[in-house]
C-alpha cells in the first residue's frame, strides 16, 4: 500500500462508463430527469474489471459475497494478492499469509473473477539500506546481487499457484518501485529488472508482467517512459498500472497504441477519519474511478483493501457490514463487466 505493513494497513456492450457515476449521483440528489447520451460509433478502451485487495486480511464468506456476487453483492471482478516474502527459501506459497489468501482466491475464482499477485519486497537480507527518509527510517532498495534468485522465486510461486488451484492473470514486477520504505527500485533499475531477470524468469509462463505499480501520478511517467524505452522490456511488460495517491488521472495513449492495457491498481479515500465515511466517501470514490476510467482511459480500477482503517477499506475493522465505498463502487464493478467497451 501507500506505507510499510504495519499502516497497511473481444466486445460484449457498448457502455459509457461515465453513466455509472452519473447514476449514482442523480439517485443521490433525486434528480429525475438527468440523462446520459451514448454514441455507440465512438469507443473508447475495453474494460477488464473493477477490483480489491485481500492482503494482510481475512474476509468470510459473507463479505466475500458481497465483494464478489454479481446478483446481491458488488460485482468486484478482480482480485489483487500481495506475495508473502517471509517464507522465501522454503518456496513463497508457504507461508500462513499466502495460504489464506489462496483459500480466498479460490472461492474469488468461484465467482468468476481475475486474480493476480504483488510482491512487497524481497527478505531484508536481499536488500540494501541507502539513506533515512524524512521519519528517520531507513531508506531500502534491492540488492541486484540477488536478482537472478529473486526472479527465480517469483517466476516459482506463479508454478507453485497454478498447482495449488489459482492460475494468475499477472504479476506485479514490484509494488510501489518509488517509495523508500519497502524496495525501492529506480526507474531505469525497474526497467532492468523486467528486461534482464524477470522477464527471462517468466517466459513461457501465461502469466503476465505488470509494472510499474507507482505511488502515484507524480512518477508513473517515468518509470513508463524508461520501459518504453527499451524494446525488451516494452515487450515483456502486457500491463501498465499505477496507483492514485498523489497526482491526477491522465492519458497515455501510447501505452493502448502498443497493445498493453492501463491499470489503476490500488488507492483509498485518504481524507476520510473514520472507518466508512458515508455516502460522501462513496461518491468522492466515484468521481476518482470516473476520473480514471474517463480522462486516462484505464482498463481496470482496484480499491486498495477489505478491511481497513480510516478510509481504507470497503469494511470497517472488525465488521462485515459493507461501507458506502463497497457499494459506489459496485455501480462500477456490477454493470460494467469485463469485455466492456467505453
Amino acid at each position: 500500500g501507500a506505507t510499510r505493513e504495519q499502516e497497511e494497513v473481444e466486445m460484449k456492450r457498448t457502455f459509457n462508463a461515465s453513466s455509472a457515476c452519473v447514476l449514482a449521483c442523480a439517485c443521490i440528489a433525486g434528480t429525475a430527469n438527468a440523462a446520459v447520451t451514448v454514441n455507440s460509433a465512438t469507443r473508447y478502451q475495453q474494460i477488464d474489471g473493477f477490483g480489491s485487495s485481500c492482503a494482510w486480511t481475512t474476509h468470510n464468506d459473507e463479505e466475500m459475497k458481497l465483494l464478489w456476487d454479481t446478483t446481491t453483492g458488488a460485482g468486484f471482478s478482480l482480485l489483487r494478492l500481495r506475495i508473502d516474502e517471509s517464507t522465501r527459501d522454503q518456496g513463497l506459497i508457504k507461508s500462513t499469509s499466502n495460504q489464506n489468501q489462496i483459500r480466498m482466491a479460490k472461492v474469488a475464482l468461484g465467482y468468476g473473477l481475475v486474480v493476480w499477485a504483488a510482491p512487497w519486497g524481497c527478505q531484508k537480507d536481499w536488500q540494501t539500506v541507502y539513506g533515512k527518509n524524512s521519519k528517520g527510517g531507513d531508506q531500502i532498495k534491492f540488492n541486484f546481487d540477488y536478482a537472478t534468485k529473486w526472479a527465480a522465486a517469483l517466476a516459482q510461486y506463479v508454478k507453485d499457484m497454478k498447482a495449488a488451484g489459482v492460475p494468475l492473470y499477472a504479476l506485479s514486477a514490484q509494488n510501489e518501485p518509488d517509495g523508500d520504505n519497502f524496495n525501492h527500485f529506480e526507474a531505469a533499475d525497474l526497467m532492468k529488472w523486467i528486461r534482464d531477470y524477470l522477464g527471462p524468469a517468466m517466459e513461457g509462463s501465461p502469466t503476465k508482467i505488470m509494472a510499474p505499480e507507482t505511488v502515484g501520478w507524480f512518477a508513473f511517467s517515468s518509470y513508463k517512459n524508461a520501459i518504453f524505452a527499451d524494446a525488451k522490456a516494452k515487450a515483456y511488460t502486457h500491463i501498465f498500472a499505477t496507483h492514485e495517491y498523489n497526482g491526477s488521472p491522465k492519458a497515455y495513449p501510447d501505452i493502448n497504441e502498443a497493445g498493453k492495457r492501463f491499470w489503476e491498481t490500488e488507492f483509498y479515500d485518504v481524507s476520510v477519519s473514520s472507518g466508512d465515511g458515508g455516502i460522501a466517501s462513496g461518491v468522492w470514490m466515484a468521481k476518482r474511478v470516473h476520473d480514471c476510467m474517463v480522462t486516462a482511459n484505464m482498463n481496470a480500477y482496484h480499491f486498495w483493501w477489505g478491511h481497513g482503517t480510516l478510509g481504507q477499506g470497503l469494511f470497517p475493522d472488525g465488521s462485515s457490514v459493507p461501507t458506502k465505498r463497497l457499494w459506489t463502487m459496485g455501480n462500477y464493478a456490477r454493470f460494467v463487466r469485463p469485455g466492456f467497451v467505453r
